[in-house]
């Protein structure tokens, strides 16, 4: 039996250095990235994986900004709508002490002015604005969706429109997002403004019985606008549970886009270190082996 001597060692010698510095080269990569795929060809299952993965985060991001851009207007609204029912319930108060049977004409007078300033005040609630936008006005948010005019019956007119905006919080699930302000300002049997016009009138004409029934007309506008607020409050609501559930789910596509590609940043190092071992035991057997001066100690280390 003949004993085969490879002829020219130093070939199999740089062929395995060679491969000693891609891995090196790979290792320090993944250190470098914090990743164990940096290319296509490194894994090209989990590159398929993290790219979808990076496109379901974007989506999260996208409906996460979408909460964010109304939370604000929807807080708006609501405080707006606690000032409306402040100021109607302290109507109300002025109603009932405008019904005692012992007050004159000029006391009752002095009421109905004091009930003027409670609707300019509930109609600057009712035009109120975020960032701009007006947003009890449905669609039409560029301009004040009510105006005084003295020819209207409540000295108030709505110059909005009827339209909704809503949002996307997930595929296929939407949300309102306002009310038209005249389903909350002028529910017929409880026209905020309109109550609040006959209760100042009849205080001016010192009409006692008209004031008892204007009383329960501010009642009825209290409760019906109550009732639309709760409204915003549920919404709120809604938005900030979705808010928690989509940043749950942003961790959890983090924690997997790291489970699909990234490194053990640990064993990575540990790999680096028995390469680097590997590579001088591989360049002192070249020089045991040749038993000349040794050029693979000076390829630099990648």
């Amino acid at each position: 039996m003949s004993l085969r001597v490879n002829p020219n060692p130093s070939l199999n010698l740089a062929d395995s250095l060679d491969l000693l510095n891609q891995q090196e080269s790979t290792a320090l990569e993944q250190l470098s990235s914090g990743q164990s795929v940096n290319e296509p060809a490194d894994n090209p299952a989990a590159l398929a994986a993290l790219i979808q993965n990076h496109a379901a985060a974007g989506q999260t991001d996208q409906y996460t900004q979408s909460i964010a851009s109304v939370q604000g207007a929807l807080q708006t609204a609501d405080a707006a709508l606690n000032t409306v029912v402040t100021s109607l319930g302290q109507a109300l108060s002025l109603a009932t002490e405008g019904a005692n049977g012992t007050l004159t004409a000029s006391q009752r007078q002095a009421i109905a002015s004091q009930v003027d300033n409670l609707q300019q005040q509930i109609l600057l609630a009712a035009n109120q604005s975020y960032q701009g936008s007006y947003i009890f006005g449905g669609t039409a948010s560029t301009a004040p969706p009510f105006v005084a005019i003295s020819t209207s019956p409540s000295g108030v007119s709505y110059v909005g429109n009827n339209g909704v905006n809503s949002i996307e919080l997930a595929p296929g699930e939407t949300a309102a997002i306002n009310k038209p302000g005249d389903q909350i300002f002028n529910i017929a049997g409880a026209d905020v403004f309109q109550a609040l016009q006959d209760l100042s009138n009849a205080l001016s004409a010192n009409n006692q019985s008209a004031v008892a029934t204007a009383a329960t007309e501010v009642q009825n506008a209290f409760n019906a606008v109550g009732v639309q607020r709760t409204f915003y409050g549920a919404t709120l609501q809604r938005m900030q549970t979705m808010d928690t559930f989509l940043s749950t789910e942003k961790v959890e596509l983090s924690q997997q886009a790291t489970q699909l590609v990234g490194a053990d940043m640990a064993q990575v190092a540990t790999n680096l270190s028995h390469l680097q071992v590997q590579r001088q035991a591989l360049v002192q057997a070249e020089s045991q082996v040749l038993g000349q001066p040794n050029l693979f100690q000076y390829m630099p280390v990648p």
